[in-house]
């Protein structure tokens, strides 16, 4: 979970957000799948069948790029009590992460938990990022009906038998 904590703060220096958001943990889920494809890497294989969300959102026209235009139009209220977590914060000058973002971690937990995975992957991450509003917002935004779309993620992990 760290590589999402830490993505997801860069994410959010990037587009030079004051908080890190839940929309930062969709581009996240995003930007971790494209850098795997760009240098030609493979899921390794205990954690391929978990790895459906980035190819999902990218059938559905969602991309890096189009995702990040519509984070940095959105109108999201920010936090008034960010998480102050130690290990959130890589540094004095990385935005505190919000309550919200700390939630979506730890519902991605229970997500991979309630499927009956032993990690927890990008499709776990979006199921619990689908739960925020802003994320579902967000994601109507891009055209993706958010309950559609987790419906998908949803049927994609319940049919592979985990071993």
């Amino acid at each position: 979970m760290l590589g999402f904590e830490r993505e997801a703060t860069r994410q959010a220096v990037r587009l030079g957000a004051e908080q890190v958001m839940p929309a930062h943990i969709l581009l996240t889920v995003l930007t971790l799948d494209q850098q795997v494809r760009d240098r030609g890497w493979e899921v390794a294989p205990p954690f391929v069948r978990f790895d459906n969300a980035a190819r999902l959102l990218r059938e559905h026209g969602v991309t890096v790029r189009s995702a990040a235009r519509k984070v940095l139009t959105a109108r999201i209220p920010l936090d008034s009590a960010p998480d102050r977590r130690g290990f959130w914060r890589r540094d004095a000058h990385s935005p505190p992460t919000t309550g919200r973002v700390a939630a979506i971690i730890d519902k991605a937990r229970d997500e991979a938990r309630d499927l009956g995975h032993p990690f927890v992957g990008p499709d776990h991450v979006l199921l619990a990022a689908l739960r925020d509003p802003s994320v579902t917002g967000l994601v109507r935004a891009l055209g993706v009906d958010p309950v559609r779309l987790a419906g998908e993620v949803r049927s994609l992990n319940s049919t592979r038998p985990v071993t």
